[in-house]
């Protein structure tokens, strides 16, 4: 199997979502990276599209010593970060400043498996993330959230946009009356 670099992996999520919104009624497209956001939904609803397969984290004392609370689990790992370039002639494009703020309404989280399959996906509002930096949510969805946010009531919730699009007034397409001609 192939092994996709965080760029592509990201592609994929961003693609992945395009389609799941499609599914709901909610056209989309894509955006330039320039943005600070991925995805501009028909209704203007900003969405930020994060993407993670599993990785091995470390729990317990950092230790030397071993002990009975050092493990290893799987969990998701999202970073929340949008660097700045500036250009200057002599240099090219470099980083100015990395910031947590981002510019969007709803946060989507997917939960990829190892062979980039669906695991579950996460809507989530800005607010909710608000400005932490690195997100982790558990392998496991039935262990109690480690972090102070609590992402289950928000696990493949896509009403939330619906109800966003309703308070913009748009109708989805296939509920559309039919045009008299």
């Amino acid at each position: 199997m192939i092994k996709l670099n965080n760029t592509q992996l990201g592609f994929l999520g961003e693609c992945t979502v395009m389609s799941e919104l499609a599914k709901i009624g909610i056209f989309s497209q894509k955006l330039d990276s320039n943005f600070d956001f991925d995805i501009l939904t028909d209704a203007g609803e900003r969405v930020e599209v994060k993407s993670s397969t599993p990785i091995w984290s470390k729990s317990g004392n950092s230790g030397t010593h071993k002990t009975k609370k050092d493990y290893f689990h799987r969990s998701y790992q999202f970073t929340n970060a949008f660097t700045l370039k500036k250009y200057n002639r002599i240099e090219g494009y470099r980083a100015i400043s990395s910031r947590r703020d981002r510019q969007c309404d709803f946060f989507i989280l997917i939960c990829f498996e190892l062979d980039y399959k669906v695991n579950r996906f996460y809507v989530i509002p800005k607010e909710v993330i608000g400005m932490k930096s690195v997100i982790n949510v558990p392998y496991i969805r039935k262990r109690p959230p480690r972090s102070k946010i609590d992402l289950r009531p928000y696990v493949n919730n896509w009403g939330l946009l619906k109800i966003f699009n309703k308070k913009a007034g748009i109708v989805p397409m296939r509920k559309q009356p039919p045009i008299k001609s």
